[in-house]
């Protein structure tokens, strides 16, 4: 049996580091907007009504996605979750996700989103 994704720290917390491809190349001008807009964002967007429980993003994250890069055709972030974290997934998948691509159309599809090299 496989071991739990996403990897725990001892605290709890985890890191995520999430890989869109890039469907054009993308400037360091770009690349330094997209932190901003990934910082922006999570600022803008403190909670939601999810299936009937109010999701907060600072429930389920340790600050804004970090850590952004380019690698071979790939943007990659980190996000830090918390311990307590249960619906980081679908703020990922539903929420933050959805609008990165609507406003970078640059982006494309979703790569893959794995532990961060050494946790953090």
């Amino acid at each position: 049996m496989g071991s739990a994704f996403p990897t725990r720290l001892a605290d709890g917390s985890f890191c995520v580091l999430v890989a869109l491809r890039m469907d054009a190349p993308i400037s360091d001008a770009l690349s330094s907007q997209i932190a901003d807009w990934l910082l922006n964002w999570a600022a803008a967007n403190p909670e939601w009504d999810w299936f009937g429980e109010r999701v907060r993003y600072s429930d389920e994250f340790n600050g804004a996605p970090s850590e952004v890069e380019r690698v071979s055709g790939t943007l990659t972030f980190r996000m830090h979750g918390r311990a307590s974290s249960r619906w980081w997934r679908d703020i990922l998948a539903y929420h933050l996700l959805p609008a990165l691509r609507g406003a970078v159309p640059e982006l494309g599809e979703l790569q893959s989103i794995r532990d961060c090299p050494s946790g953090r």
